[in-house]
This record gives structure tokens, C-alpha cells and sequence, in this order.
């Protein structure tokens, strides 16, 4: 190896190490750190209930949710009767409304609105609910099969904003919580 790869490879250990340095030295803390202050993670029992308006979408989206709210929040599922940390997850539908349409009338770009209600009890015993309703715009295909594919993803990265939005609602909870 010649002197200049060494160099190069010094000169990004260095600069690794040294935004390191400064993201820990600074105090940063994650998100998910002031999450802990007011929902114990340690295993907690999600409840979700979806509309009855997606019935072929409950088993999908009921594995979502979980998903998203347990790889998000680093916590266990636990049955319900193990645990007192309990939060409900309502799917409470999707609204499709047509932005752009083709020469012929066709729909080709719509904007999906999703509702998510959640609730929970915090570390003290207070209950909490938050009702978030997340926009997208998504483009549609006119095959009907590719169509339906793009729905069930546009109804997707609803529900990830959703539970984002929920996570970050938490962690200023929290934040506001460790202020005090």
C-alpha cells in the first residue's frame, strides 16, 4: 500500500472519531432515551384495532403496527396479563382523494389521508391519547393490480408517519418531563 492510502484511510478514522467525539461529548441522547421517561418499554402489550372498512388488510396492517411500534420503541411484546404497560393502537381508516387526472379521466395522482388514534398509560399512571392524522401524495398505475399494491403502500408509509409522529410526541413528553 502506498503512503497516500494510509494517509487517506488515517485522515477517516480521525474524522469518525472525532464526530464521535463530539455526539457524545456534546450530550446528545436519543429520541428513544426520552421515550423511557414516560412509557416503560421494558415489554409493553400493544392492542390494535383497524377499521372494519379494511378487512383484507387487517392481518398486514395489525403486523405493521406491531412492528413499527415495537423495533421504534426497542421494547418486548408481552401478553397482556405479564405486563401493566398496555397501548392501544386504532387504525381509524384511509381517505383517497383524486389530485391529478389523465387526458381520458382516469385518477393519477391522489392524496392518501390515514387515521391513527393512540393511547397509553405513562409511568405514573396518567392516561394519555393522541389522534394523528398523517398526508401523502402517491402516484396510481392504471393496472388494477399494481394499483391495489400501491394502496396497501400508500396506507404503509401512512402508518410509519403515524408512529413516527406518535414516537416523537413521547420523546418531547419525556424531554419536557427530565426538564422539570
Amino acid at each position: 500500500m502506498s503512503i497516500l492510502k494510509y494517509l487517506d484511510l488515517f485522515s477517516k478514522l480521525l474524522a469518525g472519531a472525532i464526530l464521535v467525539f463530539l455526539v457524545v461529548g456534546c450530550g446528545y441522547k436519543p429520541s428513544a432515551h426520552y421515550v423511557k421517561e414516560v412509557l416503560n418499554v421494558d415489554s409493553v402489550w400493544v392492542d390494535i384495532n383497524v377499521d372494519s372498512a379494511e378487512p383484507e388488510n387487517a392481518p398486514f396492517l395489525k403486523d405493521e403496527l406491531h412492528r413499527l411500534v415495537i423495533v421504534r420503541l426497542g421494547g418486548k411484546l408481552a401478553k397482556e396479563r405479564q405486563t401493566k404497560n398496555v397501548m392501544r393502537v386504532s387504525y381509524d381508516g384511509t381517505t383517497f382523494t383524486p389530485l391529478a387526472y389523465d387526458r381520458f379521466g382516469y385518477v393519477t395522482r391522489y392524496q392518501t389521508l390515514v387515521r391513527t388514534r393512540f393511547s397509553f398509560v405513562d409511568q405514573e399512571g396518567k392516561r394519555w391519547a393522541k389522534t394523528i392524522s398523517t398526508l401523502s401524495d402517491e402516484s396510481i398505475s392504471d393496472n388494477a393490480l399494481h394499483a391495489s399494491a400501491l394502496r396497501i403502500e400508500a396506507i404503509k408509509k401512512g402508518l410509519e408517519k403515524s408512529v413516527d409522529e406518535f414516537l416523537s410526541y413521547l420523546s418531547v413528553k419525556g424531554a419536557l418531563k427530565v426538564e422539570k
